[in-house]
């Protein structure tokens, strides 16, 4: 195959994934319920879609036709870190910092912007002749340093990502456990795409661009398959990580027990915080001004339960009053107003809980309320 039609299918590919990455991000708006992972999802991909276009033309050279366009992408690139960090912190149950430091987590993006702005503003004339001259002279230095700032910046977010979320496991436990090395072999494959983009830009080469985009493609192509697929995937990792906490040293000392039990019991009972859809421990522990290792140790030492147990009983019993109160009402509408994120979730939980499908509790309650 010669190096057009290589160039040509890749040139597909990238507009396939254009397209996918903006249609993802348009789902992921209309999503219901929404929470704050969905609107950092479909800002994600909207960021995603808007490098992969960049990336397309300049591998189809289209960007001579459009000089104001060109190496617009970097400081988007550069917002993709903080939105992929707080999306899988969140996604896994661990407790992100504040809006105020995630908004903080934003700057390198606009310094790069600032940085960028007098090549921005331009002639047109002189960033053709750039992109002419790419190929056999590679970006000039004031250039290339935003470009493997953007790469650096991503690279840094989701390495410090996955410090905070593995940091202190058992090498046993990731061993064992496929979902965890399913997270950490996507992550080491996204080290190596940043890399390969990385050298590409050291030496010029505008492949770099071409093979990255398409890397990413697939990446985030994956990634909503995985989330579609196997809806439960994060909360059975969410799970892996709690049970994994009971092996640290306890951090109740110094507590007051007694007080954490009736916060908790007001959360619960009074303000319904498990209708939460996106409820994590980091936020629970937050409300009770304590960490999420000492939120974990109460709930499975003083209450015999793990967050999910107890968020999952809560959600149940919300169910089963909703159905008990107006049997025709739709399932779907019930778990949702409970607190689950799919129907998937719903049934699964529902039935491990009662014994029984939600369908089925619903035609045990009707045949009841017949007699």
């Amino acid at each position: 195959m010669n190096p057009i039609e290589n160039q040509s299918i890749a040139s597909l590919f990238l507009v396939f994934s254009i397209g996918l990455a903006f249609l993802f991000s348009l789902g992921e708006i209309f999503t219901s319920p929404r929470g704050e992972k969905q609107n950092l999802l479909a800002i994600t991909f909207f960021l995603v879609g808007i490098f992969l276009t960049h990336a397309y033309l300049i591998t189809c050279r289209v960007i001579i036709h459009y000089p104001g366009l060109y190496l617009t992408h970097l400081p988007v690139s550069a917002l993709m870190g903080p939105f992929i960090e707080r999306y899988l912190l969140l996604a896994m149950g661990s407790a992100p910092e504040s809006k105020k430091i995630f908004y903080l987590k934003m700057l390198p993006a606009l310094a790069i912007f600032l940085w960028m702005s007098p090549f921005y503003f331009a002639e047109g004339p002189e960033k053709i002749e750039i992109l002419r001259n790419i190929q056999d002279t590679g970006l000039p230095l004031y250039l290339k340093i935003p470009v493997l700032s953007a790469i650096g910046i991503v690279f840094v977010f989701l390495l410090s990502t996955m410090f905070r979320l593995f940091w202190g496991f058992r090498f046993s436990v990731i061993y064992k456990d496929t979902r965890l090395l399913t997270i950490l072999s996507v992550s080491i494959g996204i080290f190596i795409i940043l890399s390969y983009g990385f050298i590409s830009v050291l030496i010029g080469s505008i492949r770099g661009l071409e093979g990255v985009g398409s890397m990413i493609g697939v990446f985030f192509c994956a990634l909503y398959i995985l989330r579609q697929g196997f809806p439960e995937f994060f909360l059975e990792v969410q799970r892996v990580v709690e049970e994994e906490k009971k092996y640290r040293a306890s951090q109740l000392g110094g507590l007051d027990l007694e007080n954490i039990k009736r916060s908790l019991e007001d959360l619960f009972q009074k303000e319904k915080v498990f209708l939460k859809e996106d409820l994590t421990l980091g936020f629970l522990a937050g409300k009770l001004e304590i960490s999420t290792h000492q939120l974990s140790e109460y709930l499975n030492n003083e209450i015999g339960k793990n967050f999910f147990q107890l968020l999952n009983e809560y959600r149940v019993e919300e169910a089963k009053k909703k159905i008990e109160s107006d049997p025709g009402e739709v399932l779907l509408s019930i778990a949702y107003s409970s607190g689950f994120g799919s129907k998937s979730a719903f049934n699964e939980v529902f039935r491990k809980e009662t014994g029984f499908t939600p369908s089925e509790y619903r035609n045990k309650i009707r045949k009841k309320t017949s007699k």
